[in-house]
């Protein structure tokens, strides 16, 4: 079984290396901003350009490379911002109890019924199109599940007599916090982190799909939602985006599930 969920890591980290291959070489592979640049439209996938031009003539190899960047971005932002919130609140929660946790609790409830997608539109719309704004709306609305994993953890780790030691010896929340609890959540908080992330760049995709994305940021989801009027006379213009969105989302969802198991 261990062979098993290693090879599904490895498989996981095979399909999103095109992504971090991106966000890391973007500037070097395509220099040339996606939305300025112009060659002859509807160009075949070729020797030139092997993954063709769209209807404006623009190679859709550097729209992907910047798309795939861009995605990445966002997915990172929002995680950090939620994991930031959720670990913070959880462990505040979980450590003092009381009317804290009774309040954080509910407040985690509240946010958990709230429509996130229809917030990001509604965000899209009134704040503005930003990827800025996408990953703080994003991010300030995806904290409540991380909060309940961690506060669960916390809940459990304060019983331990080290921990029960540490405080019986003047030791104070931080020090407690940094030195017994913090270190024991990283390997459970990772655990899910991927998941967040493919959470991210599928609601950026869909935003984006939707014609509320950030007009000067290329993105995949623009990119698909472009060539649904050439879905026969450009097959490419659909395929290459949708396919590495869902390699992509694919490769995080594999990581995920091979460190639960």
């Amino acid at each position: 079984m261990a062979n098993r969920y290693n090879y599904l890591l490895f498989l996981g980290i095979l399909l999103i290396s095109p992504g971090v291959f991106s966000l890391l070489f973007s500037w070097w592979v395509a220099p040339v901003n996606f939305y300025i640049e112009s060659q002859e439209a509807f160009r075949e996938p070729g020797v030139e350009f092997f993954m063709g031009t769209d209807d404006l003539g623009r190679d859709l190899f550097s729209g992907i490379i910047q798309g795939l960047r861009n995605s990445l971005l966002v997915g990172i932002g929002v995680t950090l911002i939620a994991y930031s919130i959720g670990i913070i609140l959880g462990i505040i929660s979980g450590f003092f109890g009381g009317m804290a946790d009774h309040f954080l609790m509910k407040l985690s409830e509240i946010f958990m019924v709230m429509p996130n997608f229809l917030i990001v539109i509604l965000s899209a719309a009134f704040l503005g199109q930003g990827v800025i704004i996408l990953i703080l709306t994003l991010g300030f609305f995806s904290w409540e599940h991380i909060y309940r994993i961690v506060r669960a953890e916390v809940l459990s780790l304060r019983s331990k007599e080290y921990v029960i030691a540490a405080s019986s010896l003047g030791a104070d929340f931080r020090w407690v916090t940094s030195k017994h609890i913090f270190p024991m959540i990283i390997p459970t908080v990772s655990s899910v982190m991927p998941l967040t992330v493919c959470y991210a760049i599928t609601a950026e995709a869909a935003v984006s799909f939707l014609g509320l994305g950030d007009p000067d940021q290329v993105s995949l989801g623009y990119l698909i939602s472009n060539s649904n009027q050439f879905l026969f006379s450009g097959w490419w213009l659909f395929v290459f985006p949708g396919l590495f969105l869902t390699i992509t989302i694919t490769g995080f969802t594999l990581i995920n599930f091979s460190r639960d198991s």
